[in-house]
């Protein structure tokens, strides 16, 4: 398929992918793609994602070391035949991490990165890996192929189109008008300025007690946060946490339901003194 660059410039014929979205899930993509290609045809693959660097998304983009990964850094890896490597990427780091600790999000952000630059040096001849910061808003179907428009107005053809857009902001509440709340409704915790605007003495509503929920309170109470915090859900549970002592969970069978693989799941969570340990 042609390429057209972003200003509909028409290129020299390549094999193109184009991955929306440059989060961990997009990085991922990138980093196995280009492990897997050969020296050959030319190959062009385009991360679209208005964000300065590759490899956040909402999971690993915070900056605030209260917020943690909720996995076992021994359990964590980039490639599933180098069991380990995010561990031995910390401690060559100079962190004093072990398999059973849980580390600030932001450094597997900073691993991945880490990874795909190092296969996009190694990749055959002919091979590129570009960040175009910009925003997919359109994708069509073509002849041969997809176009992906981006919110610039520029059109990128490709052979297959990616979509690792991840999970976007939940939606307010049935009837709620969010934008007569003002600066008082914030989307996500996360990010600029988000709680760091809410005053020091201001009461603060969560809507969730999911891991979103603990965020926020480890980042209201780094900064000494004075006013009442009141989280609600459906449930009313706060997560499970891990079991530290806990075997590994027992892995699912080849052919096995999905109902039977939620047992194996629930049952291994409840073994014990009630812990999750998956």
């Amino acid at each position: 398929m042609t390429h057209l660059s972003p200003n509909g410039n028409a290129g020299t014929p390549v094999h193109r992918v184009v991955l929306v979205c440059g989060g961990a899930s997009g990085a991922l993509v990138a980093l196995h793609l280009l492990r897997s290609l050969a020296a050959g045809p030319r190959v062009d693959l385009t991360l679209l994602d208005p964000s300065p660097s590759l490899g956040d998304g909402v999971a690993y983009g915070t900056r605030d070391d209260a917020h943690l990964i909720n996995v076992l850094v021994g359990r964590m890896g980039a490639v599933p035949e180098e069991p380990g490597d995010f561990l031995a990427w910390l401690q060559a780091s100079g962190h004093s991490a072990r398999a059973g600790s849980f580390v600030p999000r932001a450094l597997f952000g900073a691993y991945l990165r880490e990874w795909l630059a190092g296969v996009e040096a190694a990749a055959p001849a002919g091979v590129q890996l570009q960040h175009a910061r910009r925003r997919a808003v359109d994708l069509q179907r073509m002849p041969g192929g997809w176009r992906a428009v981006d919110d610039a107005g520029g059109c990128w053809d490709a052979e297959a189109v990616v979509l690792a857009t991840g999970q976007g902001p939940a939606p307010p509440p049935p009837g709620w008008q969010v934008e007569r709340l003002g600066a008082a409704w914030l989307e996500s915790p996360r990010g600029t300025p988000g709680l760091g605007a809410v005053p020091e003495r201001e009461d603060v509503l969560l809507l969730g007690t999911g891991l979103t929920a603990v965020d926020a309170v480890l980042t209201l109470a780094r900064r000494r946060h004075r006013g009442r915090v009141l989280a609600v859900s459906r449930h009313g549970r706060w997560p499970l946490v891990h079991d530290p002592l806990a075997p590994e969970a027992p892995a699912a069978s080849p052919g096995m339901s999905l109902r039977a693989a939620l047992r194996v799941v629930r049952a291994q969570a409840l073994r014990g003194d009630g812990r999750a340990s998956v």
